[in-house]
Protein backbone atom coordinates (compact mmCIF):
# COMPACT_ATOMS: atom_id res chain seq x y z
CA UNK A 1 0.00 0.00 0.00
CA UNK A 2 2.83 2.62 1.03
CA UNK A 3 4.50 1.77 -2.29
CA UNK A 4 1.79 2.43 -4.63
CA UNK A 5 0.41 5.71 -2.52
CA UNK A 6 4.29 6.59 -3.48
CA UNK A 7 4.32 5.80 -6.92
CA UNK A 8 0.88 7.26 -7.66
CA UNK A 9 2.16 10.72 -5.86
CA UNK A 10 5.36 10.17 -7.77
CA UNK A 11 3.13 10.22 -11.13
CA UNK A 12 1.10 12.63 -10.53
CA UNK A 13 3.61 15.04 -9.20
CA UNK A 14 5.75 15.31 -12.47
CA UNK A 15 5.95 13.76 -16.42
CA UNK A 16 7.78 10.53 -17.19
CA UNK A 17 7.04 7.16 -17.14
CA UNK A 18 8.06 6.57 -13.54
CA UNK A 19 7.24 2.15 -12.39
CA UNK A 20 7.84 -0.20 -9.86
CA UNK A 21 9.24 -3.40 -11.34
CA UNK A 22 9.29 -6.73 -8.79
CA UNK A 23 8.77 -6.03 -5.48
CA UNK A 24 10.66 -7.95 -2.80
CA UNK A 25 9.44 -8.41 1.09
CA UNK A 26 10.51 -10.04 4.16
CA UNK A 27 7.93 -12.28 6.25
CA UNK A 28 8.96 -12.73 9.98
CA UNK A 29 7.40 -16.36 10.96
CA UNK A 30 7.42 -17.34 14.63
CA UNK A 31 5.30 -20.55 13.20
CA UNK A 32 7.00 -21.97 9.93
CA UNK A 33 3.78 -22.05 8.34
CA UNK A 34 5.07 -21.63 4.74
CA UNK A 35 5.02 -18.13 4.62
CA UNK A 36 7.80 -16.81 6.23
CA UNK A 37 11.20 -15.68 4.45
CA UNK A 38 11.12 -13.59 1.20
CA UNK A 39 8.07 -13.05 -0.89
CA UNK A 40 8.28 -10.85 -4.23
CA UNK A 41 4.81 -9.56 -5.67
CA UNK A 42 5.06 -7.48 -9.10
CA UNK A 43 6.46 -8.27 -12.31
CA UNK A 44 9.59 -6.97 -13.37
CA UNK A 45 9.59 -5.90 -17.62
CA UNK A 46 11.66 -3.95 -19.74
CA UNK A 47 9.38 -0.99 -20.48
CA UNK A 48 11.81 1.97 -21.28
CA UNK A 49 9.45 5.14 -21.43
CA UNK A 50 10.45 9.01 -21.12
CA UNK A 51 12.96 10.40 -18.35
CA UNK A 52 11.40 11.00 -14.76
CA UNK A 53 13.12 13.89 -12.63
CA UNK A 54 13.13 13.98 -9.12
CA UNK A 55 14.21 16.64 -7.43
CA UNK A 56 14.96 17.73 -3.49
CA UNK A 57 12.04 19.82 -3.55
CA UNK A 58 9.55 17.61 -5.93
CA UNK A 59 10.42 14.88 -3.29
CA UNK A 60 8.96 17.65 -0.84
CA UNK A 61 5.54 18.09 -2.94
CA UNK A 62 5.70 14.29 -3.38
CA UNK A 63 5.51 14.09 0.89
CA UNK A 64 2.44 16.06 0.31
CA UNK A 65 0.84 13.76 -2.05
CA UNK A 66 1.39 11.08 -0.51
CA UNK A 67 -0.11 12.45 2.70
CA UNK A 68 -3.30 13.67 0.73
CA UNK A 69 -3.59 10.41 -1.11
CA UNK A 70 -3.79 8.84 2.57
CA UNK A 71 -6.50 10.97 4.19
CA UNK A 72 -8.37 10.40 0.86
CA UNK A 73 -8.39 6.33 1.82
CA UNK A 74 -9.76 7.49 4.96
CA UNK A 75 -12.72 8.62 3.14
CA UNK A 76 -15.96 6.93 2.40
CA UNK A 77 -16.90 5.43 -1.54
CA UNK A 78 -20.16 7.59 -1.38
CA UNK A 79 -17.89 10.88 -1.52
CA UNK A 80 -14.90 9.96 -3.47
CA UNK A 81 -15.73 6.96 -5.33
CA UNK A 82 -15.68 8.66 -8.60
CA UNK A 83 -12.35 10.40 -7.67
CA UNK A 84 -10.80 6.97 -7.01
CA UNK A 85 -11.89 5.90 -10.05
CA UNK A 86 -10.24 8.90 -11.91
CA UNK A 87 -6.54 7.54 -10.09
CA UNK A 88 -7.34 4.21 -11.14
CA UNK A 89 -7.56 5.05 -14.77
CA UNK A 90 -4.74 7.29 -14.67
CA UNK A 91 -2.74 4.59 -12.99
CA UNK A 92 -3.62 2.52 -15.79
CA UNK A 93 -1.72 4.90 -18.25
CA UNK A 94 1.76 3.90 -16.63
CA UNK A 95 0.90 0.16 -16.09
CA UNK A 96 -0.08 -0.97 -18.81
CA UNK A 97 2.22 -3.71 -20.12
CA UNK A 98 2.88 -3.05 -23.88
CA UNK A 99 2.61 0.39 -24.83
CA UNK A 100 -0.69 0.33 -25.96
CA UNK A 101 -1.08 4.55 -26.90
CA UNK A 102 -5.03 3.78 -27.95
CA UNK A 103 -5.97 2.57 -24.17
CA UNK A 104 -3.92 5.57 -22.81
CA UNK A 105 -5.63 7.66 -24.75
CA UNK A 106 -8.79 6.27 -23.58
CA UNK A 107 -7.30 6.02 -19.57
CA UNK A 108 -6.65 9.65 -19.71
CA UNK A 109 -10.02 10.41 -20.64
CA UNK A 110 -12.17 8.28 -18.54
CA UNK A 111 -10.17 10.38 -15.91
CA UNK A 112 -11.34 13.24 -16.71
CA UNK A 113 -14.63 12.11 -17.07
CA UNK A 114 -14.77 10.68 -13.58
CA UNK A 115 -13.87 13.75 -11.50
CA UNK A 116 -16.19 15.79 -13.50
CA UNK A 117 -19.19 13.07 -13.53
CA UNK A 118 -20.21 13.43 -17.20
CA UNK A 119 -22.98 11.66 -18.89
CA UNK A 120 -23.96 14.10 -21.54
CA UNK A 121 -22.23 16.22 -24.17
CA UNK A 122 -19.21 15.21 -22.78
CA UNK A 123 -16.17 16.37 -25.54
CA UNK A 124 -17.63 20.10 -25.42
CA UNK A 125 -18.45 19.79 -21.14
CA UNK A 126 -15.03 18.26 -20.71
CA UNK A 127 -12.77 20.33 -22.26
CA UNK A 128 -14.43 23.66 -21.78
CA UNK A 129 -15.11 22.84 -17.94
CA UNK A 130 -11.24 21.84 -17.45
CA UNK A 131 -10.11 24.81 -19.43
CA UNK A 132 -11.71 26.84 -17.27
CA UNK A 133 -10.82 25.52 -13.91
CA UNK A 134 -7.16 24.62 -14.71
CA UNK A 135 -6.09 28.30 -16.86
CA UNK A 136 -5.70 31.28 -14.94
CA UNK A 137 -5.37 33.11 -18.57
CA UNK A 138 -7.11 33.25 -21.85
CA UNK A 139 -4.54 31.99 -24.10
CA UNK A 140 -3.68 29.05 -21.59
CA UNK A 141 -7.44 28.10 -21.61
CA UNK A 142 -7.77 27.85 -25.59
CA UNK A 143 -4.85 25.38 -25.16
CA UNK A 144 -5.89 23.57 -23.05
CA UNK A 145 -9.63 23.33 -24.44
CA UNK A 146 -7.94 22.52 -27.65
CA UNK A 147 -5.67 20.30 -26.49
CA UNK A 148 -8.46 18.08 -25.26
CA UNK A 149 -10.43 18.49 -27.80
CA UNK A 150 -7.99 17.23 -30.26
CA UNK A 151 -7.18 13.87 -28.06
CA UNK A 152 -11.56 13.45 -27.46
CA UNK A 153 -11.41 13.44 -30.66
CA UNK A 154 -8.80 10.47 -31.17
CA UNK A 155 -10.63 9.03 -28.05
CA UNK A 156 -13.79 8.51 -29.68
CA UNK A 157 -12.13 7.25 -32.83
CA UNK A 158 -10.24 4.70 -31.04
CA UNK A 159 -13.40 3.29 -29.32
CA UNK A 160 -15.15 3.13 -32.54
CA UNK A 161 -12.55 1.55 -34.34
CA UNK A 162 -12.31 3.98 -37.16
CA UNK A 163 -8.70 5.01 -38.76
CA UNK A 164 -6.96 7.76 -37.51
CA UNK A 165 -5.54 10.43 -39.73
CA UNK A 166 -1.66 11.05 -39.83
CA UNK A 167 -1.24 13.97 -37.42
CA UNK A 168 -4.16 11.90 -34.97
CA UNK A 169 -2.03 8.70 -35.63
CA UNK A 170 1.31 11.31 -34.16
CA UNK A 171 -0.54 12.80 -31.74
CA UNK A 172 -1.24 9.49 -30.25
CA UNK A 173 2.87 8.37 -29.79
CA UNK A 174 2.76 11.48 -27.38
CA UNK A 175 0.11 11.63 -24.74
CA UNK A 176 1.91 13.56 -22.08
CA UNK A 177 0.21 16.99 -23.05
CA UNK A 178 -3.04 14.82 -22.40
CA UNK A 179 -1.36 13.27 -19.33
CA UNK A 180 -0.31 17.13 -18.15
CA UNK A 181 -3.77 18.42 -18.30
CA UNK A 182 -5.27 15.14 -16.13
CA UNK A 183 -2.48 15.32 -13.84
CA UNK A 184 -3.14 18.69 -12.81
CA UNK A 185 -7.02 18.16 -12.81
CA UNK A 186 -6.85 15.39 -10.47
CA UNK A 187 -4.26 17.14 -8.32
CA UNK A 188 -6.93 19.95 -7.75
CA UNK A 189 -9.52 17.37 -7.11
CA UNK A 190 -7.75 15.34 -4.87
CA UNK A 191 -7.08 18.81 -3.22
CA UNK A 192 -10.38 19.72 -3.07
CA UNK A 193 -11.48 15.89 -1.34
CA UNK A 194 -9.09 15.96 1.66
CA UNK A 195 -9.28 19.77 2.73
CA UNK A 196 -13.06 21.10 2.25
CA UNK A 197 -14.18 24.23 3.05
CA UNK A 198 -16.87 26.37 1.86
CA UNK A 199 -16.20 24.56 -1.53
CA UNK A 200 -16.56 20.47 -1.25
CA UNK A 201 -16.62 18.09 -4.25
CA UNK A 202 -20.39 17.84 -3.55
CA UNK A 203 -20.98 21.65 -3.93
CA UNK A 204 -18.89 21.78 -6.99
CA UNK A 205 -20.69 19.22 -8.88
CA UNK A 206 -23.65 20.64 -7.97
CA UNK A 207 -23.01 24.14 -9.08
CA UNK A 208 -20.56 23.47 -12.18
CA UNK A 209 -21.50 26.04 -14.41
CA UNK A 210 -21.84 28.69 -12.03
CA UNK A 211 -19.17 28.07 -10.62
CA UNK A 212 -17.02 28.55 -13.93
CA UNK A 213 -18.80 31.61 -15.20
CA UNK A 214 -18.34 33.62 -12.44
CA UNK A 215 -15.70 34.97 -12.30
CA UNK A 216 -15.17 36.00 -8.54
CA UNK A 217 -16.14 32.41 -7.47
CA UNK A 218 -14.21 30.58 -10.42
CA UNK A 219 -11.15 32.27 -7.82
CA UNK A 220 -12.43 30.92 -4.95
CA UNK A 221 -13.05 27.62 -6.24
CA UNK A 222 -9.42 27.80 -7.90
CA UNK A 223 -8.10 28.75 -4.59
CA UNK A 224 -9.99 26.30 -2.70
CA UNK A 225 -8.27 23.49 -5.12
CA UNK A 226 -5.19 24.33 -4.70
CA UNK A 227 -4.42 25.86 -8.00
Amino acid sequence: TLAMRALLAMRLHAPGDVRIGRLFVTRPARFNTGIGGIGYSGLGIWRPGTDYTLTPEGARDIQHICSDLSLLEQLGDENVGSLRLALRSFSSIYDRLHGQEEDRIVDAITALEAIWGLDSELSFRLALQTATLLAAADDERVRIYETLKDYYKIRSKVVHGTALKSDQASRLLNDEPLRTVVRRALRAFLHLAVHPGEWTLNELRKNTEIALIHAAKREELRAAMGL
